[in-house]
Formats: C-alpha cells, structure tokens, sequence
C-alpha cells in the first residue's frame, strides 16, 4: 500500500524530481528558459510571498528560487537581472537543507559554477524519490 505523500503532487520542482529513471538521485544540468515572479502560500504566511520561478527547458515544472539558489545563478550569469539568467545553464542537485523552523530537509541546491555540460531534459518528469518526498514534506510540516 502506498503511503498517501506519494499520491501529492506539486507545481513546483521538489528534491524528489531530482532522480534518474530508476529513482536514484541525480544532478541535473538544465538551461534556464523564463524567470517569473510567483506566489508561494504556507501557513506562516498565508496571504504569500514573492519568489523568482525559475523555469527550465525540458522541465515541466519550475523551480522557486530562494535566496541562496538566486545569488548562486546571478554569479554564474554574472548578473543579478533576472533577464540575463535565460539561456545560462545550470546544475541542479539534492541536498540536504535547513528549513525555516531549523529542521534538516531534502533541498534543491545549484552548483556553483557554469555548466559545461549538455542541457537535460527531464521530460514529463522522473520516478519520485519516496523518501527524499517523506523527509522533505515532513520537515516541513514540523514547521508549521
């Protein structure tokens, strides 16, 4: 029986999208196609906050940027204007990450250098990460 967590499903990237087709985990080098300003809602602030959405070719989701994964992009791009970011590609990776409440979670994290690699494509997405899901969703729910 599946836990009811797999059965979720976001709009946005997660440490789970983040695996190769077996599941395992897997960095993923992506060129960055659009930046757009989104709302993202969570019980400390219901009403929303701004982030940067950072859309990828060959992603069907985006990623939202926090502050860290945002100054890592402008030093690779060189620039700090989002319009400047669109065509650089990056890499992309799992990790662990401290949430806002201080627990220890799966996190999305950028290299911190130009990708010289081939851009992916992760097509319609990759198996979830179980577990990297369980842990993340949790963390996040010790939170609220």
């Amino acid at each position: 029986m599946a836990h009811w967590r797999s059965m979720t499903d976001r709009d946005t990237m997660g440490a789970w999208d983040l695996v190769d087709k077996d599941g395992a985990p897997k960095d993923w080098t992506m060129e960055i196609a659009d930046v757009r300003g989104g709302l993202v809602k969570s019980r400390e602030k219901p009403k929303g906050e701004r982030k940067p959405f950072v859309y990828f070719k060959g992603a069907r989701k985006p990623l939202v940027c926090n502050a860290t994964n945002a100054k890592t992009i402008s030093q690779i791009a060189g620039s700090e204007d989002t319009a400047r970011w669109i065509g650089v590609r990056v890499t992309l990776y799992q990790t662990v990450v401290q949430s806002a409440g201080g627990n220890e979670v799966p996190g999305i994290r950028i290299r911190p250098r130009r990708s010289t690699a081939a851009a992916e494509d992760m097509g319609e997405g990759q198996p979830v990460d179980l577990m990297m899901r369980e842990a993340q969703t949790t963390g996040a729910q010790e939170n609220e």
